[in-house]
């Protein structure tokens, strides 16, 4: 672009028109909604999501942290693993329940397909002959997943924060211990969505070795993870006040969408043909972080979070408050999404 051109143009404009950006409110008035939600399931294997081979779970790092005991405190080691692959497990259930609905007559796009770009025309051919379209061909009237995940010129409304399983790396733990990070992992790791390693939600890790069949010698080992029980994670839809009445209908697709992942349509990990990875999913919640005109009226309660940061030996808190959300909220985002597929 040319000089002039780019000099031309009102680079402090914002959404709203306003020649100010500082009454730019629309620019940065963005509000959040979070569904908190449970996934419970035995036998799953998270696959790579980078080239879905191998099943294993991405260890972030380890953490040390202390367990009162009476008037001492004792140090436990904890290793901290992360869920793969859930956001292509919905993307495929959103997909799945898509098909379902125009089957039953009724009016919603195709979904677009998984990528932009084929590395040959053959690929893509096979996804438009099973009822895909070309992403970003319905910019004019986006499909849903095209609203929920994006594509290559279009940001993603929806944020995961995946599962994280935190593990001792002592297997001689008191059950005093135990009960006590069990009950407080979230506030000693300062994450919202991580389990205890334990009888509710446990990881088992299995080392295997390939051998060379000429000298006999191991020449590579691997891990295989395997996850059963409950784990928490949550979905962000992130949105402006003025379309508020459409990230109500994402979210109602989002719920319409669980009963593909209810019903066993669709399995999250490796091994599926084996019968793993069939999982149940429930939305236990949902807060926002403003209290904007259309969500006034399905607020229940406040939730007051402080946080802090430290610089040199100073501590500076900041305070804010998240608005926890009725189960109307959630039942009327449902019916909006069925009525605009009427």
């Amino acid at each position: 672009m040319l000089k002039e051109e780019i000099n031309s143009k009102n680079m402090g404009e914002c959404a709203n028109h306003d020649s100010d950006p500082r009454k730019g409110v629309n620019c940065a008035n963005h509000f959040t909604i979070t569904l908190h939600c449970e996934l419970i399931g035995y036998d799953l294997k998270p696959l790579n999501s980078t080239t879905q081979k191998g099943n294993y779970m991405l260890k972030i790092g380890q953490k040390v942290v202390e367990i009162p005991i009476g008037k001492k405190s004792k140090s436990v080691r904890l290793t901290l693993y992360k869920m793969k692959s859930l956001r292509g497990f919905l993307r495929r259930a959103c997909e799945r329940r898509i098909f379902e609905l125009i089957y039953q007559g009724k009016s919603i796009n195709s979904p677009c397909t998984p990528n932009a770009h084929y590395p040959n025309d053959e690929i893509l051919q096979e996804h438009l002959d099973l009822g895909y379209h070309v992403q970003g061909s319905c910019k004019e009237d986006p499909c849903f997943i095209y609203r929920l995940f994006g594509g290559l010129d279009r940001i993603s409304s929806i944020t995961i924060t995946s599962p994280i399983i935190a593990k001792s790396t002592s297997e001689r733990l008191s059950a005093k211990v135990q009960e006590y990070l069990k009950d407080n992992i979230s506030d000693l790791l300062h994450l919202d969505t991580v389990v205890l390693n334990s009888g509710d939600a446990s990881l088992k890790v299995e080392i295997f070795n390939i051998i060379n069949r000429h000298t006999e010698n191991a020449v590579n080992n691997f891990m295989k993870h395997t996850l059963s029980g409950n784990f928490i994670f949550k979905i962000v839809f992130t949105s402006f006040p003025e379309k508020f009445k459409q990230t109500m209908e994402n979210i109602g697709f989002l719920i319409d969408s669980l009963f593909e992942i209810n019903n066993g349509s669709v399995q999250l990990g490796a091994d599926r043909k084996s019968g793993a990875g069939f999982v149940t999913m429930n939305i236990i919640g949902a807060e926002a972080n403003r209290d904007i005109e259309g969500l006034k009226q399905y607020i229940i309660d406040e939730k007051n979070i402080e946080n802090d940061i430290m610089v040199g030996s100073l501590v500076f808190k900041n305070r804010r408050i998240n608005y926890i959300l009725s189960d109307d909220f959630l039942k009327k985002s449902h019916e909006l999404f069925m009525k605009s597929i009427e």
